[in-house]
């Protein structure tokens, strides 16, 4: 969880209503899953399997009221009846976490805070460049707020205030505890070596010569001699910027002179990549049809398959780990408090 960036999006989006709801990730059905038949009409009856109370957390009652104001902030209300009971009980049971954390922190000293919120808002605003401020002021302008407004606003959102709490909690407590070693990133380095493959790439540009007819013999004759035309005219020296420019069919021609950038063999033409591999960097090859046309490739760039070594992804590594075994922490510290008197959650 980074708060800086939910800040962030807030100043940038000043008519979200529930903080929390951006960083919570919109359902998707399954592959091939079916829509409901006489699916429910509203949130409220899609719900209606829930208990009016889900959990009391630290003596406060957490309602199914509460779970729908936060749901219809979060989720397109006609969207939420075409989703099955069991991934319905799935969301509200990791709405129910977020609620289970923001009472671990509490516990430990964070407490949910307007003051707090505030003061992070004003932090991120400070960090805006002009222009970014310049942009949210607008967006403001035309929700008929200022940012003072909205930021007195968002603070006093209660949902906004928990998340803050947790992020100060995990930042300052539980990421702390976290000890990753220079040991520890070699030995998951060593063990998922087939993960920092780099592979093999060009960088390449081209001019693209489309037949009018595809598979006329005629205009197939047509595209393949303009195209030699051409190479011959970059054989004598032609700008090959130039006549991508004026001659391809490739939109790259116009927009870049031809240039496709780096690509890798995957997300290319199978004749098109073997005849840019096979060239040096700066030559120039014949004339290559494809399923696309008749191609001229001037190689750019050739980099080849390579692992990445361990000083090149120590830094990333380390971050890796220490972020994942500070999500298990707070998992433990989630699951020990469902454990504890002080969470009570009802049977739904």
């Amino acid at each position: 969880m980074k708060v800086s960036k939910t800040l962030l999006a807030l100043l940038a989006l000043p008519m979200l209503s529930v903080a929390t709801a951006q960083n919570a990730p919109v359902p998707t059905m399954a592959p091939g899953a079916k829509q409901i038949q006489n699916a429910p009409k509203n949130m409220n009856e899609a719900l209606k399997f829930l208990p009016d109370t889900l959990m009391v957390v630290n003596g406060r009652k957490v309602t199914k009221d509460k779970i729908i104001k936060t749901l219809k902030a979060m989720v397109p209300e006609q969207y939420i009846g075409q989703l099955p009971q069991a991934q319905l009980k799935q969301m509200v049971m990791g709405m129910l976490d977020m609620e289970i954390m923001a009472a671990v922190a509490e516990r430990a000293g964070y407490k949910p805070s307007a003051a707090v919120v505030k003061a992070k808002l004003q932090e991120q605003w400070a960090k805006l460049t002009p222009e970014q401020k310049k942009a949210v002021e607008a967006r403001m302008l035309a929700a008929k707020k200022t940012v003072d407004q909205f930021m007195d606003e968002t603070s006093k959102n209660e949902d906004f205030q928990k998340e803050v709490a947790i992020d100060e909690w995990v930042t300052k407590q539980v990421a702390p505890s976290i000890k990753v070693s220079d040991a520890d990133a070699l030995k998951f380095y060593n063990a998922n070596k087939a993960r920092f493959v780099s592979p093999e790439s060009i960088t390449a540009s081209h001019i693209l010569i489309q037949p009018d007819k595809p598979g006329d013999k005629a205009s197939e004759q047509k595209a393949e001699a303009k195209a030699k035309a051409i190479l011959a005219q970059i054989k004598q020296g032609a700008d090959f910027g130039l006549l991508a420019q004026a001659e391809s069919a490739c939109p790259s021609g116009k927009r870049s002179k031809g240039s496709l950038g780096q690509m890798t063999k995957e997300n290319l033409d199978k004749d098109f990549w073997n005849a840019a591999f096979a060239l040096k960097k700066g030559e120039i090859s014949n004339v290559v049809k494809t399923q696309f046309g008749y191609h001229i490739i001037r190689l750019d760039d050739k980099t080849v398959a390579k692992t990445l070594t361990f000083a090149e992804l120590k830094k990333d590594i380390l971050n890796h780990l220490k972020n994942e075994a500070t999500h298990k922490k707070v998992q433990e510290a989630v699951e020990a408090a469902k454990k504890s008197g002080y969470v009570k959650i009802s049977k739904f």
